[in-house]
């Protein structure tokens, strides 16, 4: 993808249907199975009264960790949940 080292990221939900769509190879590859990835993998759970997202629709749910977490990136600034940084 031609991105600079930190400055990809990816989240998902453990219940996201879309992740098992994946895992089938439908979409490529999953970045956030590679742990060569230059993705950093950013965490969707409950932290610090923000809401922890589920399923496919809630990544913009208002007051969740995940609508949090692409404020950030949108901003240029670190996200603050993440489960694994990029290896850049």
């Amino acid at each position: 993808m031609n991105m600079l080292p930190d400055h990809a990221f990816a989240e998902r939900t453990d219940d996201d249907l879309l992740r098992f769509r994946l895992l089938q190879g439908t979409h490529g590859p999953n970045p956030m199975d590679d742990p060569n990835s230059d993705f950093t993998t950013l965490d969707t759970g409950e932290h610090g009264g923000l809401k922890q997202s589920e399923g496919h629709s809630e990544y913009t749910k208002q007051g969740s960790t995940s609508l949090r977490n692409q404020g950030k990136v949108l901003a240029d600034q670190r996200p603050d949940y993440a489960n694994r940084r990029s290896i850049g």
